[in-house]
């Protein structure tokens, strides 16, 4: 598949200059989730609360009656970006596949939030309706691509 390049701010792109920098990956992992939140909120998605610990959403948008979902990985310098593979050590589905999704909706409704309750229902809605776009928001310090999912 082939990946979209997506124009920044210069605050972003500044942040992303400095990633390498950072002392640990779970810090490179939240400024890249920034910039990808940036990006989807300036260009008119309303954000969701999709989080519920580290096997649930990066990033859970709402634009023009579809549900997106946004994965963010970093963007290799081959411009390759890898998904998590199915694990049976902890039973979790390959990233972005129906099984992983269906298995963060029903983290999200046990999280008793009902705001993440409500990002649930609305996800799984869109999965019965055909209204689910599934995205890979590749960051590297020169920017993000962004790859939609069949």
């Amino acid at each position: 598949m082939e990946g979209m390049p997506v124009k920044l701010t210069s605050s972003d792109l500044n942040m992303l200059s400095q990633i390498e920098k950072l002392p640990n990956t779970t810090l490179q992992g939240e400024v890249r989730e920034l910039v990808a939140d940036n990006y989807f909120i300036r260009n008119g998605y309303t954000p969701l609360n999709g989080k519920c610990g580290s096997n649930c959403f990066d990033g859970v948008y709402l634009k023009d009656g579809k549900i997106y979902i946004s994965e963010v990985k970093p963007l290799n310098t081959d411009g390759t970006i890898k998904l998590s593979p199915k694990n049976d050590a902890t039973n979790l589905a390959a990233q972005m596949s129906d099984k992983w999704i269906a298995d963060a909706i029903g983290a999200l409704r046990r999280s008793g939030s009902p705001e993440s309750i409500r990002t649930a229902h609305a996800i799984s809605v869109a999965m019965d309706s055909g209204k689910l776009v599934k995205v890979i928001s590749g960051i590297n310090q020169d920017g993000m691509t962004v790859v939609k999912l069949r």
